[in-house]
């Protein structure tokens, strides 16, 4: 049970550790943005990989089970992650607004 836990746990960690780098650098220009975002998210998933290693190696978990949660628990927050950055960046919306305009000028047509 505990590997279930520490599974969500980091999975949860590396989304909100990212978010967190988000609300910092949303306002920065483009070039800082990328070179801060990609840093840390190459960053975070070294911390995951140590967070993996010692799970794994030093506290021998069972591996399928911690594995397992680990994927889907990574697959859930990372969805979380990209639709928060849609959400703040509205970016969506923006391609939402051009579908419209589109629509429009090939009715006028």
């Amino acid at each position: 049970m505990i590997e279930i836990i520490v599974a969500i746990l980091i999975s949860f960690f590396n989304c909100f550790s990212g978010i967190i780098v988000f609300k910092i650098i949303i306002n920065k220009s483009n070039q800082v943005f990328f070179r801060v975002f990609f840093s840390s998210l190459l960053l975070r998933y070294v911390i995951n990989l140590f967070f993996l290693w010692y799970c794994l190696k030093i506290l021998n978990f069972e591996a399928f089970k911690f594995a397992l949660t680990y994927l889907l628990g990574t697959f859930f927050a990372v969805m979380t992650e990209v639709l928060y950055l849609n959400k703040k960046s509205k970016l969506l919306n923006l391609q939402f607004k051009q579908n419209l305009t589109l629509k429009n000028l090939k009715n006028e047509k």
